[in-house]
């Protein structure tokens, strides 16, 4: 198997906002506009993953807030751009706190808030391999069951 030496990480942001007592979260359309997905992207030289994840969410889907330090869980993803199988992706809890439409270019990805469940539907649709569909609609239950709170071990 081929290593990807040399190649940037790619980190996700998993935004989030709390809505009286319920979770939605932010997808945005992938560059094909064919399926929904999480702002992510490369990290860029000289930038932390966590910089890179508030990047992604600003520009992606027009939001910011505060980015969780560690990430919330590993998931992967066919990689169409750079032709290299599978890559990981770290996924990082984004609390937003505020949302304007993206800039330019990036107004195409129509951000939309939706449920964890309809959430984990949008991320089926468009022909994505059951595999990936799982492996978005594990990345929701696990940022769920951490903003939730439903994660953690009672003292």
């Amino acid at each position: 198997m081929k290593e990807n030496v040399g190649r940037r990480p790619v980190v996700a942001g998993v935004c989030y906002r709390r809505r009286d007592a319920a979770v939605e979260f932010l997808l945005v359309r992938t560059k094909r506009g064919d399926k929904w997905t999480f702002p992510k992207g490369h990290v860029e030289q000289g930038e932390a993953p966590p910089e890179a994840v508030a990047r992604e969410a600003r520009e992606e889907g027009g939001v910011t807030g505060v980015v969780e330090q560690h990430p919330l869980t590993r998931y992967v993803y066919p990689s169409g751009s750079d032709r290299g199988g599978e890559r990981p992706v770290d996924a990082y809890l984004l609390e937003v706190s505020s949302w304007t439409a993206p800039a330019g270019a990036e107004g195409r990805r129509d951000p939309a808030w939706f449920s964890p469940e309809d959430a984990k539907e949008r991320l089926a649709e468009g022909g994505r391999e059951p595999r990936y569909a799982e492996e978005h609609g594990r990345v929701v239950d696990a940022a769920l069951a951490q903003i939730t709170g439903a994660g953690q071990r009672s003292s």
